[in-house]
């Protein structure tokens, strides 16, 4: 029987079966978006760590940190809150545990390397209350 199979035989469906594995695998864990497989990138894979931690948290600050990156440009401290508080502002009322401590962590840590500016407790508290 495994006369009758020729190398490139072989190795077509070595790499056609590779290539549907990696996609099957990017679909899952990375919610691809494939209109034809649609059923598919719905499925959720299971947490990470035993955690039932939604991952939306973790994506919207990622999502809003990349949208603060080009506000830490500005040499002035007044400058700077008034910016963070426009950029923030819609975000005020989402109440989730942890969601404002990493975004101040962030703001904090980009402040003083990128602009040189020191931004304390109360100062990141004006940045949410606006």
């Amino acid at each position: 029987m495994f006369q009758s199979i020729s190398w490139s035989q072989y190795f077509l469906v070595l790499l056609v079966a590779t290539l549907l594995y990696y996609v099957l695998v990017w679909i899952i864990f990375f919610n691809a978006k494939i209109p034809a497989l649609s059923g598919l990138a719905n499925f959720r894979s299971p947490p990470l760590h035993g955690e039932d931690e939604p991952d939306e948290m973790l994506s919207t600050v990622q999502h809003i940190m990349d949208e603060l990156r080009p506000v830490f440009t500005s040499t002035n401290k007044n400058e700077l809150l008034y910016s963070l508080q426009q950029h923030l502002q819609k975000y005020r009322d989402w109440e989730v545990n942890g969601f404002r401590e990493l975004l101040n962590e962030f703001i904090a840590k980009e402040s003083n390397h990128k602009c040189s500016i020191r931004l304390d407790v109360d100062d990141l508290r004006e940045v949410w209350t606006g």
